[in-house]
């Protein structure tokens, strides 16, 4: 008996040794984890700061009716920015980073030609050479670079100036531009009418042919009878305007007189001789009243005589070489311009008007009268076309290079590689929401793009939600020279943050557009799936104000208040809490404060219950 308790006392000495040598072993080893740890920090110096945080967070409950509340209040999406000016980055919301700068003006303007734009001139051929007939009507075009100067120079030597004018305007200045020196043209006409005369008898001068017819009475010398003999002859009216005649002595003064008068001048002048004044005065040629006329038949002088005076009978006469050809307002015909130089007097008037007038038979010519007859040019036919649109544009730029762009589907000529694209302009609208729409800054949901314009050294935000609510029809037009730049938005706090008991502790985005609930948010972090987890402690903590925060507390041991968790919606920054339940918080405190002592220590026990056993 003696030596079995002797034995029983032995072996409680060796279990002690073995308890002591184990506890030594592990208070050896923990004490080695600093040099098992790398790396390290060492701190050689702290420093003493007295910093406060006061913030307070209050635990609430919340029904059905408040959850609705909560769910309407303000999805408020925040934007990281940075300010050049303070050469910091700073965080504002959406709505703030949305607001526009615009022009005031929105007008559309046409298309300014420029340096490099090509244009494309299309016009009758016969305008260029019109003396040569074609058949048809036939066009040349011809394709012309505006220089450096804002000059085209066209194929027959024109130099014309385009640059800062519209594709409009150049259509107008064109036509006159392209008209030769040589021509007369329409709208180059003022007329003034030809001064409307009485019908006179026609009155002799130098030059005139007059035939003069004498009824003489003699006696036959045989039988005694009286007879009647006539006799003619023809006499040219001196530059005097005198005649000699015969019978009588000296000279007859004619000019300026009428057959008549003359015939009746002549008689008095035989009854003073003591002639017969049997005589008669015819006129057998007209030569003393004469104009001149110049134009595109040459030159012509032609002789006036009794119903070949009017001056539109004389006209048609040079024009055609028939003096009774008939021409007809609206009749196939040129137009001319009738120029008559009188005196020192000016008139002019179209072929067209002269024939149509109402006065047209009193136009009447008189001796010495000069007349012009120029042809009148139409203004030349034209077609204008901008072959190529290279002198305005407009430039975007970005902090990242522009992605591969389809320029097929573009209605735009799109030149550069990177970061800076040149959009050049052409005679189509260029607006904001065509930047928008085809260059890739349509936004994302519940994001912006703010584009930067600069124009003329000023400086305009356009959002593109805004530009694209504002529609294509009602957009702002772009102009030579607008610079762009494009800064996207950069959301942040835009998530809800999962910690606690939780198979993964992670951050959830959300958004306006896509708002999870607390359920949801539960579920993608595997809560449910964690035994540690206390499902009588789920917290979201959201901030109600400055220093302030609410932490809505949900109690799902009880199934009936999942239904709460799933009408929750997530807002930006909220934190969702999982607790851990307390038996596993105090099996955590003994593990850490324990820590490799702590595990031995039990391995001992179990060493100890295997032997009493």
């Amino acid at each position: 008996m003696r030596s079995q308790e002797r034995w029983f006392i032995v072996d409680q000495i060796m279990n002690l040794k073995v308890i002591l040598l184990t506890l030594f072993a592990s208070f050896f080893i923990v004490s080695c984890s600093k040099i098992l740890v790398r790396p390290e920090l060492e701190i050689t110096q702290r420093e003493e700061r007295n910093i406060k945080k006061e913030y307070e967070v209050v635990e609430k409950f919340l029904t059905a009716e408040e959850i609705s509340y909560q769910n309407q209040s303000q999805f408020s999406s925040k934007v990281k920015i940075y300010n050049s000016k303070s050469n910091s980055q700073e965080i504002i919301t959406l709505e703030d980073f949305s607001r526009e700068i615009l022009p005031n003006e929105r007008v559309v303007e046409d298309y300014v030609l420029g340096s490099g734009d090509v244009v494309s001139v299309s016009r009758s051929a016969h305008d260029l050479v019109p003396d040569v007939s074609f058949n048809g009507d036939s066009f040349f075009s011809e394709n012309l670079e505006i220089d450096s100067a804002g000059y085209v120079k066209t194929i027959d030597g024109l130099r014309i100036k385009l640059s800062g004018s519209t594709v409009r305007e150049v259509e107008i200045l064109m036509e006159p531009a392209l008209r030769s020196k040589e021509y007369l043209y329409q709208d180059q006409i003022v007329e003034k009418p030809f001064p409307p005369l009485a019908q006179e008898k026609y009155r002799l001068g130098a030059g005139d042919l007059i035939q003069l017819t004498r009824l003489l009475v003699s006696v036959d010398p045989e039988n005694g009878r009286r007879i009647q003999q006539t006799i003619s002859y023809e006499l040219v009216m001196e530059q005097d305007g005198s005649i000699q005649f015969i019978e009588l002595d000296g000279r007859l003064m004619l000019s300026g007189q009428t057959l008549q008068e003359a015939q009746d001048t002549i008689r008095q002048e035989l009854l003073r001789s003591g002639l017969s004044t049997a005589v008669t005065v015819a006129l057998k040629k007209y030569a003393s009243q004469t104009i001149y006329i110049t134009g595109e038949f040459g030159p012509s002088m032609v002789v006036l005589r009794p119903g070949f005076r009017r001056a539109s009978r004389v006209i048609l006469s040079y024009l055609t070489g028939q003096a009774d050809n008939v021409v007809r307002l609206g009749g196939n015909y040129d137009e001319y311009l009738v120029k008559l130089t009188r005196g020192k007097e000016f008139f002019q008037v179209r072929l067209s008007t002269l024939l149509s007038h109402s006065d047209k038979d009193k136009f009447t010519l008189l001796n010495g009268d000069r007349l012009a007859v120029i042809k009148i040019m139409k203004s030349p036919k034209i077609k204008l076309k901008v072959e190529k649109f290279a002198s305005s544009y407009v430039t975007l730029t970005q902090d990242t290079p522009f992605e591969m762009m389809n320029m097929e589907k573009l209605q735009y000529e799109v030149a550069g590689v990177g970061k800076t694209l040149r959009i050049f302009m052409n005679d189509k609208s260029l607006s904001m929401y065509d930047i928008v729409s085809d260059f890739g800054y349509w936004p994302d949901e519940g994001t912006d793009n703010i584009l930067y314009l600069t124009r003329n050294e000023k400086n305009y935000r356009f959002s593109a939600n805004a530009v694209i609510g504002r529609g294509p029809y009602n957009s702002y037009s772009l102009k030579n020279g607008d610079i762009i730049k494009l800064e996207r938005s950069k959301l942040v706090r835009n998530r809800v943050y999962v910690f606690g008991e939780v198979g993964n502790v992670n951050s959830i985005l959300v958004s306006k557009t896509d708002r999870p609930y607390l359920s949801e948010v539960l579920e993608k972090s595997g809560a449910f799936d964690i035994k540690e987890a206390d499902i009588r402690h789920i917290y979201v903590v959201r901030q109600g104000s400055l220093g302030k925060f609410n932490a809505f507390r949900f109690d799902v041991a009880n199934v009936v208040n999942f239904g709460l968790v799933e009408q929750l919606e997530m807002r930006p920054s909220d934190i969702v809490l999982v607790l851990t339940l307390p038996l596993y918080r105090f099996n955590r405190f003994i593990n850490a404060v324990f820590g490799v002592g702590g595990n031995a220590i039990g391995s001992v026990g179990a060493v100890v219950n295997n032997l009493e056993n």
